[in-house]
């Protein structure tokens, strides 16, 4: 190859990795083209993280569904328009949280501290006269005065039966 064909071949893959470099970064930045309307936009998203994990996610009436994986415990919408998004969080046998979450452009709006709770959740009187309270998966732990208790969920004390 001669010396003028491979300085065009160089500068031809220059300019083809200028392209793809610049393109990258405008996706990462969140902009997008809109065949639509033809214009430029830059889009939002919005981030759930919801205990317990595996939940379905409804944004504006469309249902998503959450299978969480080791790395990924937050379900993640990219690529919303600026607005407001009526959010909802659901499980079956759990009750709901639902809130309107206003999506920005090029940011993600996150709401992390969603506890979804059992529908049919029996109520326990563990004791009169607890100071304070710690719960452990199925368990309970109370303080009353000095002493401390623990308790499983069938209210009794596993240690003595």
């Amino acid at each position: 190859m001669k010396r003028n064909a491979r300085r065009a071949l160089f500068y031809i893959l220059l300019l083809f990795f200028a392209a793809a470099v610049f393109f990258t970064i405008f996706y990462v930045y969140g902009w997008s083209f809109d065949f639509s309307s033809l214009n430029l936009r830059q889009a939002g998203g919005i981030f759930i993280k919801a205990n317990p994990l595996a939940v379905k996610v409804e944004v504006n009436g469309k249902t998503y569904e959450h299978k969480p994986v080791i790395f990924n415990q937050g379900f993640f919408l990219s690529g919303l328009p600026a607005g407001l998004y009526a959010v909802k969080v659901i499980r079956d046998g759990y009750g709901f949280w639902q809130k309107e979450l206003a999506v920005e452009s090029g940011l993600v709006t996150a709401a992390t501290k969603i506890a979804l709770f059992p529908s049919a959740a029996e109520a326990l009187l563990l004791a009169d006269g607890v100071d304070d309270f710690w719960l452990m998966n199925e368990s309970v732990l109370t303080k009353k005065g000095n002493d401390l208790f623990f308790t499983d969920s069938s209210g009794r004390n596993p240690a003595f039966p």
